[in-house]
């Protein structure tokens, strides 16, 4: 587990986007890279915790739907058992036992019927839109786009300090070490 980060809100972000996009020099998007390549870090730790727990949530849920639909077919059996049953204990003269087990095979076909009902509106409710989610929203590495964004602005960085560097060395200055303000504002 990642330790415990600050983690840089949407706000914070935005206004540090905007400064460097407005005013390069007075900008504190650069010192704060570190800091938001935390939070990305810690936020993509924990997307893949509750990745993890969803998962296992519809592996649950599955189960529950598959014994589900076994329990079904086992009741669907045992009530087309009672009936046959039933008619053959009309047929040998127990009308009174055959009417019982016909009357209960009955019920057992009726709340076979609901449990079947509840077993679709889990699918439908539970099951089904769980497995959209988990596929589409959970889909995307965030982690991914921030880390190609953040090179991409390294890189122009680099680019700029060592152009910096160059001019200043072809100038013939000593100092080969260019300030943050130079090269933001090279960067606008």
């Amino acid at each position: 587990m990642p330790e415990q980060v600050v983690r840089i809100g949407v706000t914070d972000f935005v206004t540090y986007t905007y400064e460097d996009l407005q005013d390069a020099t007075n900008s504190r998007f650069i010192q704060k890279i570190l800091q938001l390549r935390k939070t990305v870090d810690s936020i993509s730790y924990d997307l893949d915790l509750d990745k993890a727990a969803l998962n296992k949530v519809r592996k649950s849920v599955k189960a529950v739907y598959g014994s589900g639909k076994s329990h079904i077919q086992s009741e669907s059996d045992l009530s087309n058992l009672l009936a046959e049953l039933g008619n053959y204990a009309i047929d040998e003269g127990a009308d009174s036992v055959g009417s019982a087990l016909s009357k209960f095979s009955v019920v057992t076909k009726e709340t076979n019927s609901y449990f079947a009902n509840l077993m679709q509106n889990l699918s439908n409710i539970v099951l089904s839109p769980l497995e959209t989610f988990i596929k589409v929203e959970m889909k995307s590495d965030m982690k991914k786009g921030f880390d190609k964004a953040l090179k991409e602005y390294e890189s122009k960085f680099d680019k700029i300090r060592k152009e910096k560097i160059q001019a200043a060395k072809e100038a013939g200055h000593t100092k080969t070490d260019v300030s943050m303000t130079e090269v933001n504002n090279r960067l606008d």
